[in-house]
Order: structure tokens, then C-alpha cells, then sequence
């Protein structure tokens, strides 16, 4: 994502399973009633649904990495440097390589940015 964004002002990420209930409504119409602004938001993502298997270690919803809505802007390049660095042993995170690899009932990208990068 952070390559393509470097070409554009929003980059959208959407995994192949989503579905769109209501394909006629702009994009931009959608930033605007999520209050998705260029001035005070990098990312955007749905919150996962309120079940214990949904929470991370500190008992906080996970954030869901299967749809993003990214800006293009400094917080955001900060935040994916983070994330892709998560699972690597040492810093930032060094407790992040649990989520290296998948186990079941463990999410790997979503875990390791939901419980120790946002």
C-alpha cells in the first residue's frame, strides 16, 4: 500500500471476501460520513465485532486489516513502517513475533497491528 499511495492522495484495500451493500453511494460520500479528513486521519478501518476471540491482549476490539482507507501523509508512511516491522525480532515490538506466524485462533497482520502498532 505504501508504494501505490506514494502516487495518489487515498489508496483503498479490500480483501476478496467484502461485500458492498450499497454500491451506489460515492466513495467520497462515504470519507465524509465516516469523517475520514486528509487533516486528521491517516487510516480508517472497520472495528471487528464485539466477541472475545475479536480482542487483543488488552481486551480492545481488534481493528479490521481486511478493509483500509489510507492517506496519503506522513503519520500513515510512520504507521505501515511500524507495522511491517512488528513481527521482526527486537524493536519496536519486541513482543509483535508471536504474531509472525499464523495459529489457529491467532490473526497475524491484524493481530500484530491491532495489539501493539495503533
Amino acid at each position: 500500500m505504501s508504494k501505490i499511495l506514494k502516487e495518489h492522495d487515498v489508496c483503498l484495500y479490500i480483501d476478496s471476501d467484502a461485500i458492498f451493500h450499497r454500491l451506489d453511494l460515492p466513495m467520497e460520500w462515504l470519507l465524509n460520513y465516516w469523517q475520514l479528513y486528509p487533516d486528521s486521519n491517516s487510516l480508517g478501518l472497520a472495528v471487528d465485532p464485539d466477541n472475545d476471540f475479536n480482542k487483543d491482549r488488552f481486551h480492545k476490539l481488534y481493528l479490521n486489516t481486511g478493509f483500509i482507507i489510507a492517506q496519503n501523509n506522513p503519520t500513515t508512511y510512520k504507521i505501515f513502517d511500524a507495522w511491517q516491522k512488528c513481527p521482526d525480532d527486537g524493536e519496536p515490538y519486541p513482543e509483535c513475533t508471536q504474531f509472525r506466524l499464523n495459529a489457529p485462533g491467532q490473526p497475524t497482520d491484524q493481530g500484530g497491528f491491532g495489539t501493539f502498532v495503533r
